[in-house]
């Protein structure tokens, strides 16, 4: 399969996928070994494809560099498709290590703290009350969209449009 920037000229294509995250490389790549020979236009509106899947080299100090995955980066054994694409594609995994002092960045104020246990903890009993809240709020809301159709919500069109910058959406 051949990959090139457009040159911005009107060009016919025989499928169009719009957004280059996973989801939609995953339907080109599925598009393409059914017919490699469908001419195939990918739109990403970032200058890179991947969507939030995304390594960076961040400066770690003493001029030291490392490598951070950033966005959507793990997969799990409930996620068989993807596990079998990965090994079709043969991209290697790695185990998540779950031991020693991890780092996590929350609050209002983005506090920078470390934790030991597997689940971190929520600081408060306040804390976990807002979670156990957020989680009943979500289990609503989803219930109240169609898996088949969910454009079909009344909501679905003001949800869509929101971004993360909407703040608190829920």
């Amino acid at each position: 399969m051949e990959v090139r920037k457009s040159t911005n000229k009107a060009e016919e294509s025989d499928v169009i996928v719009i957004g280059c995250g996973l989801s939609g490389l995953t339907a080109a790549y599925e598009i393409f070994k059914i017919e490699p020979n469908t001419n195939l236009c990918l739109l990403e509106a970032k200058d890179r494809l991947g969507g939030r899947t995304l390594t960076h080299e961040i400066d770690i100090g003493d001029g030291q560099k490392a490598k951070f995955d950033l966005g959507g980066q793990w997969v799990a054994s409930s996620q068989p498709d993807i596990l079998e694409i990965l090994e079709e594609l043969n991209i290697e995994t790695y185990p998540q290590f779950i031991d020693g002092t991890k780092v996590m960045q929350v609050g209002h104020n983005n506090v920078i703290r470390t934790y030991q246990s597997d689940i971190p903890s929520l600081g408060s009993f306040w804390g976990v009350i807002e979670l156990q809240l957020f989680i009943w709020k979500a289990e609503r809301l989803a219930k109240q969209i169609s898996i088949e159709d969910p454009y079909s919500w009344d909501q679905a069109q003001e949800y869509d449009a929101m971004t993360m910058d909407h703040g608190n959406v829920c």
